[in-house]
């Protein structure tokens, strides 16, 4: 009652934050009164920029299936990365990567023992390079010079991205099981199962020795290209069955700088953020209850996520899914996790491991991701193609110009709501939204044409927008509370 009476006080910014508060709590409690109090912000308080921005993301979050205690549970959501088109490809396609350009992808089928190359504008398949025995890891040098693939009866390829020409490099016995280029291009490290950890300088084709330890199966590097860490199973340094170690190691000189143990753990897949702030790592069946402990397990059976803050290795949760946990691909924000799984990939929200959706493709790699984070590319090993996915919402527009602003109209359908659009995110032809005298975003819902339906609208001062001469059609872009992207296309209209 006490925060309630808070909530009606006379200064309305304690009183919307109050009524956050009240949410916060319902939501806790799952009394299901959070969204009702949520819509009352936005009813009640519009001016109050910041709380208006939180409702609307709560309400967003609401519209998602938890990750309760760690249980990645039932999944749905409003948005979806859609498949736009598939390429057919080789037999049982496995890794995808995209030059940095972002004008070739290249596809290792293990089947066929091939790599596919398709352009992005046409989604012609131009070059099918035979390879050796059962190509799977692939990775783009920066420069976009040469692709290198690892392979599971040993060795590595290296092909040249201009001529296509391959050759192939002995680093040693046993599978590769994932690779990693340092950022200076110079050396490339190999996760070779039976091996351990190896290193291979590129000028003259040496490989040595990093770590004997066997059975490494995942590598990443941090953003800044300084430490690289190794996801194991056999143990690994320091770990137990079931509970495998994640080493850590100097990636300049290869000098080891200790592991992350202690939780379940059957070392798979393994990356970093963008913004280097969380480890994601696969421990694939830990918690499945046939061969080891269940200790630290979500639930059982399960497959599992490990989730640890970058800064000081603490484990920020263990997530079970039932299906599987496979590949991983960090979306390009650093937002959204995907997991590969025995039923698509899910979806997950990597501020508050939430889970917002699971795309219904059955992946036998990470995602490769354009440079523009429109697109992504999946390796389909069932249908032999690879499906790319836009990242993005369209938008249905209407374009106007009133006086010195545009006004644009964004309409609610069954792909999205527009009340999850974000104002503040929001530029056309490159100008960001316009403010009134408080500071905050012209932007109101109304009905626009007369069909009774309120419209999100979102002005632009005419002056701030970068047209060219002539220029007919501009583009919208933003995105949601959730940090969904949108994009609209719109003709420039008359006043």
């Amino acid at each position: 009652m006490l925060l309630r009476d808070v909530a009606r006080a006379r200064d309305r910014s304690v009183a919307a934050r109050a009524f956050l508060y009240i949410g916060y709590c319902q939501e806790k409690r799952r009394t299901g009164e959070a969204s009702g109090t949520y819509r009352s912000i936005l009813a009640e308080f519009p001016e109050q920029r910041e709380a208006v921005y939180e409702a609307r993301r709560r309400l967003s979050l609401l519209g998602h299936a938890a990750a309760s205690n760690g249980v990645a549970t039932s999944v749905q959501s409003t948005w979806i990365p859609t498949a736009v088109a598939r390429i057919s490809v080789g037999g049982i396609p496995q890794r995808v990567a995209i030059t940095p350009g972002g004008d070739e992808v290249y596809v290792t089928s293990l089947e066929s023992n091939t790599v596919s190359v398709f352009e992005t504008t046409t989604y012609k398949v131009t070059s099918t390079i035979a390879v050796h025995g059962q190509p799977g890891p692939i990775v783009v040098a920066q420069d976009g010079l040469h692709v290198y693939v690892g392979h599971g009866d040993g060795g590595i390829t290296v092909i040249d991205a201009r001529t296509k020409f391959a050759r192939w490099v002995d680093v040693g016995n046993g599978p590769v099981r994932d690779l990693a280029l340092t950022r200076d291009g110079r050396s490339l490290y190999i996760a070779a199962e039976h091996s351990g950890l190896r290193r291979l300088k590129l000028a003259t084709d040496t490989a040595q020795t990093v770590s004997p330890t066997r059975c490494p199966m995942g590598l990443a590097l941090t953003p800044d290209g300084r430490t690289l860490y190794v996801n194991y199973q056999c143990k690994g340094p320091g770990g137990q069955l079931g509970r495998d170690a994640i080493g850590r190691f100097d990636s300049l000189t290869g000098e080891f700088l200790g592991s992350l143990t202690g939780f379940p753990n059957v070392g798979g897949d393994i990356r970093i953020s963008e913004d280097g702030s969380r480890i994601w790592a696969s421990g694939d069946g830990a918690c499945l209850g046939r061969e080891f402990d269940v200790v630290g397990c979500p639930m059982v059976p399960s497959h599992v996520v490990n989730v640890f803050r970058a800064a000081d290795h603490t484990l920020i949760r263990t997530i079970g899914i039932r299906d599987g946990a496979g590949a991983l691909s960090i979306f390009p924000d650093s937002h959204i996790v995907g997991v590969g799984g025995a039923s698509g990939i899910v979806l997950l929200d990597s501020r508050d491991l939430t889970v917002l959706g699971t795309i219904p493709l059955i992946v036998a790699g990470g995602l490769a991701f354009s440079p523009d984070a429109s697109y992504a590319y999946a390796s389909l090993p069932y249908s032999r193609e690879v499906a790319v996915l836009r990242l993005f919402i369209e938008l249905e527009l209407i374009l106007r110009r009133a006086a010195e602003r545009y006004r644009v109209a964004i309409r609610t359908t069954p792909g999205y709501d527009a009340h999850n659009l974000d104002p503040e995110s929001f530029a056309l032809a490159g100008a960001r939204v316009s403010r009134d005298r408080r500071n905050n975003p012209r932007a109101s819902f109304e009905d626009t044409v007369g069909d009774g339906a309120k419209r999100l609208v979102i002005e632009f001062d005419v002056a701030a927008l970068k047209l060219n001469s002539g220029q007919t059609e501009v583009v919208l872009e933003g995105k949601t509370y959730s940090g969904v992207r949108v994009r609209g296309l719109a003709r420039l209209g008359p006043e």
